[in-house]
């Protein structure tokens, strides 16, 4: 866990998480302090980032996702969607506030 603490965009103090049993798009993951991450989470963001604020718990299996695929215009299937469509609020950062403790799943 130590080794991997340096991968996240920002990592304070008192953080615990599980890197060999979970998937984390690390520099896009921001943490705070006091912080336990289950295993099997899973936080991906490719351009949008997320922010876990202080005395935050997740319990096993915790899902993430930032950013978005637009669906806006209309007649065009999804699957034609190009970068170039998306909007500005499409990648907007995803915020877990603090004090927050987030189940299983």
């Amino acid at each position: 866990m130590y080794l991997y603490r340096s991968l996240f965009a920002k990592c304070r103090r008192n953080v615990v998480f599980y890197p060999t049993k979970s998937d984390f798009n690390y520099s896009h993951i921001y943490i705070g302090n006091n912080v336990y991450i289950g295993p099997g989470a899973s936080f991906i963001s490719t351009i949008s980032d997320i922010h876990i604020s202080s005395n935050v718990s997740f319990g096993p299996n915790v899902t993430i996702r930032g950013g978005n695929h637009s669906h806006h215009l209309v007649g065009k299937l999804i699957s034609d969607y190009k970068q170039e469509d998306k909007r500005q609020d499409d990648d907007a950062p995803v915020y877990i506030d603090e004090d927050v403790w987030v189940g299983t799943g």
